[in-house]
This record gives C-alpha cells, structure tokens and sequence, in this order.
C-alpha cells in the first residue's frame, strides 16, 4: 500500500490520512475481509463493509404492458431486457381506442346492400368486392327510364305507314320507307278500264266487288235503279244490320220469317195493326212488369194485401198519414196479410223485396212466407221458404227454383207476419228471368 501526496504525511492514531492517492497493490480487508468479486465498500453512516450493487438498488419491477424477458424483477446482479409482448397493450393503456365509437377488437356495423349491388353486407372483417352483374338495374333505379313516354325494355308505339311504300316501325328493327310514287303509269283493274287515249273508265257490268261504300261526309247519297222500263232488283242482299231504314211499304208475302235465333223488330213506336198475337209462344207479360237496371223486375203494391181467414172481424186498411201514405196497415195486432201474385207464364221468379216501415218512417224487419199454391186442376200447396222485409233475398235463401216457371194453374202466396197496429207494409217487387227464347 503506497501513499501519494499525503498532506499531513503523519498517520495519527484515529488512522486519519489526508492524501491525493491512495494506490492498493495487492487487497483491502474490512474487518478481515476482502470481500468478493465485484462487491462494492458501501458504509451506512456508521461502519462500512463490503456489499453488492443490489444492496444500493431497490428492486425494480414492471406493469403491464411491460415485462422483463426473463425474471420480475431487476436489482443490478443480472442483465434484463424489457419487453412488450405481442398483444399485450389493452385498449384501456390508448389515449383513443375506438373507431366511429366500435372499440377496437371488434367489428364495425355491417354496412348492408341491396340489388342491383352482388354483396349483402360489409363491416370490413372480410375482403368483399361490390359490384353490378349485368341486366341487374331496373328501371326504377333510373333518374329518367322512358323514351318518349314508353319504358325502358318495352317497344315504342307502332307508326305505320300507307299510301305508295307500307310499313310499320316500333323501333325494334330498321325500315326505310319511299314515300315518293315514282311510277308515274296506271295499269287497269278489276272493273277498271283504261281506253287508248288513256280515259279511266268504269266496267258497265261490273262484278265481284266484296264492298261498295259511300262517302263519309254526312251527305245524303243514293243508289238508283233503273227509272225507265224494268224495275232494278235486290238479289241476296243482307239487310240484318240495325242500322238499315225502311219507309212504309206493302209486302207481298203472307209472313215474315226473322230467322230461327233471337232476333228484334223495331218499329221505332210504331203501331201494329190487324195482328194476330194469339200465338201459343207469343210472350205477353203483366203490365206490371217493367225492365230496370238490367233485369226484369215484377211490380207489387201495397192495395195487393188481405187479411187472412183467422178471424171474422180482422181487417186492413190503406194509410193516408204524410209517411206512411198508401201503405197498408192491420188494424187488429199480429194479423198476417196474405198477397197472392200470378206470375206470367214462362217467366220464373228468383228474388223478392217487400218495404215495411213504422209510423215515424224507420225500416220494420217481419218475416215472409212464400208458398206456390194451385188456382184450378188440384189442391195443396209447396211451401217455398221464407224471407224478410226491406232485404232483397236472393234464390238459394227461400228456394225459388221449386216454384220454377209461371204457368196459370199455379200462383205465388206471399204471407207477411205483422206484430201490431203500427206496422206499415209497402209493395216491392219480384225478380223475374224471362223464358229460354225470349
């Protein structure tokens, strides 16, 4: 041990040295200790003894997302490396951790198509590519879908055209039209004919016309026949059309036969005189039968009612108050009135409407009973059905097919059920379909 530069160059009994340098060659012993390899002279204020970096050092430790390689802890004895592992910084360590408010780690909303697009959805987890396969974009998806008023897929209107060049173009397919006659030569045809000098005239016996028409204008025209001499007759000309006029004439014939079929006469009001229509198929329907709205309709009134044979003194009378006027009405309560209607022959009835009302005007449900009863050639009834007052019941609610078509043994009861003095029975009617031929 060597002692450079010592500056009180004495050594006292406290061992003081006061020096510049003080040069160990070979060891220093603390309290008989050299100490071990890289152990430091540390002295806690009071002795000093040999110790370790660890011993100047307090442990250092690490959170995560930090850790050391290897170990917890790093005291100075032994190298660490610090790390931050894969994955291991959690969104809560981020100043911002979200994207349009979806933290991150999870998936945006779908964003979701429709046609003509070819994808469903996207929320960018996976690889998709949009776009339109053909003949997907409908007309709807369009600003402007028509041309000329007609839709896109649609043809245009037809143009056709007359006269020298026809044709017709709807724009599907190319068409020229000459709209100029450039053969300027006539060439005669059928009843047509054409003279050297090129006169047009008409063939006097012309033949095989399929039509002959007269002008449009609204001017009278005329066919004339021959005035002199023989009269020129019609041969197998169809006069069918209802649009044919005919003045007073005098036929011949004993009879005029209009077809086997339905067919019409009109005699424009006319009149028919010294006729015979006694005919066993002549229709000569009630003059209570009228055609209205499309269906032949019967009419009743309320003078039809009578009282029925339950009791000597029951009776009916005729209203004459302002709302019930001409209405009948039972002068003793619960009478039933009794209608017995004859229905023409072939005609056969399929619905029925009969009015009733109170005093005050309101409609009066009371039921009906309709029977099929003989006039002459036997007895007993057919009991129809029954119906309501103020309803138009129909064919399959009271059985109209069993009364079947009109003939004169047989005719049509009708029996209204009233409940009191206050029942007011109007007429109505009954719905008929005329005979097969008619």
């Amino acid at each position: 041990m060597s002692i450079e530069n010592n500056q009180l160059r004495t050594i006292d009994g406290l061992n003081l040295i006061v020096c510049d340098v003080i040069n160990v060659v070979e060891s220093i012993e603390l309290n008989g200790d050299n100490g071990n390899p890289n152990q430091l002279i540390i002295s806690n204020g009071t002795t000093v003894d040999w110790g370790g970096i660890d011993d100047l050092m307090e442990d250092l430790t690490a959170t995560s997302p930090i850790s050391f390689n290897t170990g917890s802890t790093y005291n100075g004895l032994t190298a660490r490396t610090l790390e931050i592992a894969d994955g291991a910084i959690g969104n809560n360590k981020l100043t911002n951790s979200s994207i349009s408010g979806k933290d991150l780690g999870t998936n945006l909303d779908n964003i979701s198509f429709t046609s003509p697009l070819t994808i469903d959805s996207y929320n960018g987890s996976t690889a998709k590519t949009i776009g339109i396969a053909n003949g997907e974009i409908d007309n709807i998806k369009l600003a402007d879908s028509t041309i000329s008023g007609v839709s896109l897929g649609d043809d245009l209107e037809t143009l056709t055209f007359t006269g020298y060049d026809t044709g017709t173009y709807d724009g599907s397919n190319p068409l020229s039209i000459n709209l100029v006659d450039t053969d300027t030569t006539y060439s005669a045809g059928q009843n047509i004919l054409i003279d050297g000098s090129n006169e047009i005239s008409t063939n006097p016996t012309s033949t095989h016309h399929t039509a002959l028409s007269f002008k449009q204008s609204g001017d009278a025209t005329s066919l004339v026949g021959n005035a002199i001499g023989a009269k020129t007759p019609l041969l197998f000309f169809d006069l069918d059309s209802t649009s044919n006029s005919f003045p007073s004439a005098t036929l011949g014939a004993t009879s005029i036969s209009l077809g086997s079929t339905s067919s019409n006469l009109d005699m424009n009001n006319g009149n028919i005189t010294r006729s015979n229509l006694l005919g066993g198929t002549n229709l000569l329907p009630s003059e209570r039968l009228a055609y209205e709205g499309g269906r032949w309709l019967f009419n009743l009134n309320a003078g039809d009612w009578r009282p029925n044979d339950d009791s000597s003194f029951y009776h009916v009378a005729i209203s004459d108050a302002t709302i019930t006027m001409g209405r009948a009405k039972p002068n003793t309560a619960a009478l039933e009135l009794i209608k017995i209607i004859s229905i023409p022959s072939g005609w056969s009835p399929t619905r029925i409407y009969i009015s009733a009302i109170t005093s005050l005007g309101a409609n009066l449900s009371r039921t009906l009973y309709l029977y099929k009863i003989r006039n002459w050639g036997g007895t007993g009834m057919t009991y129809i059905g029954s119906a309501f007052t103020n309803v138009e019941t129909t064919t399959p609610a009271i059985g109209f097919p069993a009364y079947g078509a009109g003939s004169s043994p047989y005719s049509l009861l009708i029996k209204c059920m009233t409940t009191t003095t206050s029942d007011y029975i109007g007429g109505g009617y009954i719905q008929l379909t005329p005979p097969a031929f008619f």
